[in-house]
């Protein structure tokens, strides 16, 4: 992962959510793991796997047994920020 600031001008970083078998395949066929990036705002369990200037991301329907904090950072905005291999 690259800090916010390390990122040349003028790159884009794409983002894009995809259903868990799509994100597992997509992540497989780049030689990538899958990490937990933490809770959405809802408190939802969010996986995302980067290649390169891409990130796949999925939602799963349930909660996140974690506890949402109380000042809440998006996941894909501090992806080095407590991260689980899954």
């Amino acid at each position: 992962m690259t800090k916010r600031d390390e990122i040349p001008q003028g790159l884009v970083f794409e983002v894009h959510e995809l259903p868990l078998a799509d994100l597992r395949a997509w992540a497989a066929a780049r030689g990538v793991e899958v990490d937990y990036a933490g809770p959405s705002l809802e408190g939802r369990m969010m996986y995302a796997a980067v290649s390169g200037r891409q990130m796949r991301v999925t939602r799963t329907a349930t909660l996140d047994p974690r506890r949402t904090p109380i000042l809440w950072h998006s996941p894909l905005c501090s992806p080095g920020r407590e991260r689980e291999r899954w």
